[in-house]
């Protein structure tokens, strides 16, 4: 009897613990530990970066040399002789390092190209008219070599009367073939940038909002800005007006 009793005791207890068991939630297999918890930022420390980041971003940032009121009348925002700056002290950006630091290769290359062909046509356009000048002097001094010459003088024959018109107006052509390089001179400097002023603040603010983010800065939320503003007056059958017209 006592047996029996000791027996089924130990059963209970063996009963008690398997339930205790499968009432305790299952420990998951590497699962990572709680990350400790961080210590509070001192507001002044965030404050002295924030200022460094920002000084950072003053010197490191794409400007250009224009009215802040946001507003350009006339073609000015699409011309393409623009000119950039770096940084708050307005120190100029070469073309070459603008197009660099927007990650454009494709708009250097145009560039290049561009101020390649303007210094070709400049150096082609000074031969021509130097050497356009100098056939005309030369010319014009056999062809008048021979006034005070006797007429029995070799001056006076048709071959030389041929050379020095001959170099005349050759002369003469090449003055005004450099015609065709000095207008190429004219368009090359008025057209240096593939891109307009416009579309180059624009590759500039990307840049700027790429710049602030990746100092931590906040990113800035600008108005749209007015780059060419027209005023037309029309005048109808019973009406007159004036035509607005903006360009963002």
């Amino acid at each position: 009897m006592t047996t029996a009793r000791v027996t089924l005791a130990f059963l209970l207890t063996i009963t008690a613990l398997h339930a205790a068991r499968a009432d305790a939630p299952p420990a998951a297999d590497g699962a990572a530990p709680e990350p400790a918890p961080t210590a509070p930022t001192d507001p002044r420390v965030e404050q002295e970066q924030r200022q460094v980041a920002e000084k950072k971003f003053e010197r490191e940032s794409i400007r250009f040399d224009f009215p802040d009121d946001g507003v350009v009348t006339g073609d000015a925002g699409r011309n393409r002789s623009w000119v950039s700056y770096r940084g708050a002290a307005k120190q100029v950006l070469e073309p070459r390092s603008f197009y660099e630091a927007v990650g454009r290769p494709d708009l250097l290359a145009q560039y290049e190209h561009r101020h390649a062909m303007l210094i070709t046509s400049a150096v082609v356009g000074l031969a021509a008219i130097g050497g356009g000048v100098a056939l005309l002097v030369v010319g014009a001094s056999v062809k008048g070599g021979c006034r005070d010459a006797p007429p029995s003088d070799p001056c006076h024959s048709d071959g030389n009367q041929l050379r020095g018109n001959l170099l005349f107006w050759s002369g003469f052509g090449l003055i005004i073939a450099s015609i065709i390089p000095t207008v190429m001179v004219v368009h090359y400097r008025r057209t240096q940038h593939p891109i307009s002023e416009d579309e180059a603040k624009s590759l500039a603010d990307e840049y700027n909002q790429g710049l602030r983010h990746k100092l931590g800065l906040p990113v800035d939320t600008r108005q749209p800005v007015v780059h060419d503003l027209r005023i037309v007056p029309y005048v109808g059958g019973h009406d007159g007006g004036l035509v607005i017209g903006a360009r963002f």
